[in-house]
């Protein structure tokens, strides 16, 4: 939040960017860490210009981020909207898979100023 606080971002989009970053990061700890306390979750913030990007890293195998289905209207469970709330609230999200996975998120500040 801090890093949000001094971005070009409006309220509503930095709150946008706040709720993809935690569903990222829920989904690095539930899915990425394999060892448990062992592994750690990376978090790197950077802008660009008028955009705020946020990268999640973790030690997990990766996936195949199409094979994720979007979720049925009104059969919400507990789990299961985490890449499709990510991909409602953010201007661009990248898969990134080696060492590990990396989920980099990209928010662009869409009000004139």
């Amino acid at each position: 939040m801090e890093f949000l606080s001094s971005s070009p971002l409006s309220l509503e989009e930095a709150a946008d960017l706040e709720l993809a970053v935690g569903e990222a990061c829920a989904n690095a700890l539930r899915h990425g860490s394999p060892r448990g306390e062992l592994d750690e979750i990376r978090i790197r913030c950077m802008r660009s210009g008028r955009a705020l990007i946020v990268e999640v890293s973790d030690n997990g195998c990766g996936f195949d981020p199409d094979s994720v289905p979007a979720p049925v209207l009104g059969d919400f469970g507990e789990s299961g909207m985490g890449i499709f709330l990510i991909r409602t609230l953010v201007d661009s999200v990248e898969f990134k898979f080696g060492a590990g996975t990396t989920v980099r998120l990209v928010k662009r500040c869409h009000q004139e100023g």
